[in-house]
């Protein structure tokens, strides 16, 4: 590393945690950590769904390509149109992620946080789901090793990031996200028929 790379990799780190000990300390003065605190077992279970869907998207993509071993020997090719080669979920998985938000909506009663957890979960698993598909592509594609050559992932990676993207979106949208709004919302409905007292 230069002189001048060395010079500004310190003004970046100085720079960012005097910005993450004042958003911190913001934070805390606002009452963030205490609302974090109230809400734990909600935040816990709705990350939990969240992981749980993103592993069901990247196990398809996974096998997508364990079952199609030629698709390792097409290197630049990660977005294909041929049916059989494409990962997608199939029913035994949205059957998964129905009854999971099932659960999930019986686990959190509260209306409000069946909502933003909804579209939490939404924004999360497609964010986890990303970034196992663009690992695979950098690793095990091994677009890492050429593009490193020139530039590396600063350079390549938006691309990558944006054939992940297409890739998750094609497999995810809009059934993921229907399934688990309707399993919620029947899951929170459920409850509260059974047992009158959780509302």
């Amino acid at each position: 590393m230069s002189i001048e790379q060395i010079l500004i990799l310190v003004i970046v780190v100085a720079v960012v945690s005097v910005l993450a000990a004042l958003n911190i300390y913001h934070a805390r003065k606002l009452g963030f950590f205490r609302w974090l605190k109230e809400r734990k077992r909600t935040i816990a279970i709705v990350l939990t769904w969240s992981l749980f869907i993103a592993v069901l998207v990247s196990r398809q993509f996974w096998l997508a390509y364990v079952n199609n071993p030629i698709l390792f020997s097409m290197p630049g090719n990660v977005w294909v149109e041929d049916p059989s080669w494409i990962g997608r979920l199939n029913v035994w998985d949205f059957i998964l992620i129905f009854v999971s938000s099932v659960v999930v909506g019986a686990l959190i009663i509260d209306i409000e946080a069946i909502l933003f957890g909804t579209i939490t979960n939404v924004i999360l698993s497609f964010i986890f789901s990303m970034i196992y598909v663009s690992y695979f592509v950098w690793y095990v594609l091994g677009y890492g090793e050429s593009f490193n050559l020139v530039g590396g992932f600063l350079v390549w990676g938006q691309f990558v990031l944006w054939d992940a993207l297409r890739l998750v979106f094609r497999m995810t949208f809009p059934l993921v996200q229907l399934m688990a709004l309707l399993g919620v919302f029947l899951g929170a409905f459920l409850r509260v028929y059974i047992q009158p007292s959780a509302e």
